[in-house]
């Protein structure tokens, strides 16, 4: 079972290895087809294969100290590439970053990201049985709930708004039973801002 599980794993390794590899094909054919070229214009490419990782949640380290101790931090944190490609999509410093055409595809397709995802539990919403948490101080904002299932539909950025929430308000929201905690380490649950972004970042 080890051996197929192993097997699986690299096969949806190289699944997105291949969609990453096509998605960059795909740009860089129409920046070509409008006469940006790679000889000419370097950056443009390099900038578009780094937002692809970014997207698909692959970011790289460029610093050295973080690329030996990626080892220590992939034991430490789950997925820490990850973690660090959805800091980089909610930070403007990496789209001004980023080269002129790939950053209008890029904030183009963030926003797209959030028009659909509100889109989607919008109509949720709509549907008699089904939830949808509006309060980012809950774990289960923006969420779909149907019963005792969820839906969550923002691939890995609604926990963000949750953590920048919590952290600013000072406050939690229990999903269950709805009640509103405050983020004091002298009141019970005995949680604080820091406790809360320690526990996100060892999640």
């Amino acid at each position: 079972i080890g051996h197929l599980v192993k097997a699986s794993e690299r096969a949806f390794a190289g699944f997105l290895n291949k969609l990453r590899s096509d998605s960059f094909d795909a740009v860089a054919r129409e920046y070509m087809a409008g006469g940006i070229r790679p000889d000419d214009n370097p950056r443009v490419y390099e900038s578009l294969a780094d937002f692809i990782n970014v997207a698909t949640g692959r970011a790289k380290f460029k610093s050295e100290m973080f690329r030996s101790s990626q080892g220590l931090l992939n034991a430490v944190f789950f997925s820490p590439r990850l973690l660090k490609s959805r800091v980089q999509m909610f930070n403007p410093i990496y789209y001004a970053s980023l080269a002129p055409p790939v950053r209008k595809m890029a904030v183009r397709s963030f926003l797209k990201l959030a028009g659909v995802g509100a889109g989607i539990i919008s109509l949720a919403s709509l549907y008699p049985d089904a939830e949808v948490e509006t309060d980012p101080r809950s774990t289960d904002f923006g969420k779909i709930k149907i019963g005792n299932t969820r839906w969550d539909v923002w691939g890995g950025f609604q926990q963000w708004f949750v953590l920048g929430a919590r952290i600013l308000s000072g406050q939690s929201k229990a999903a269950s039973s709805g009640t509103l905690r405050e983020l004091d380490p002298k009141q019970f649950p005995f949680v604080s801002r820091l406790d809360i972004a320690g526990r996100f970042a060892l999640q």
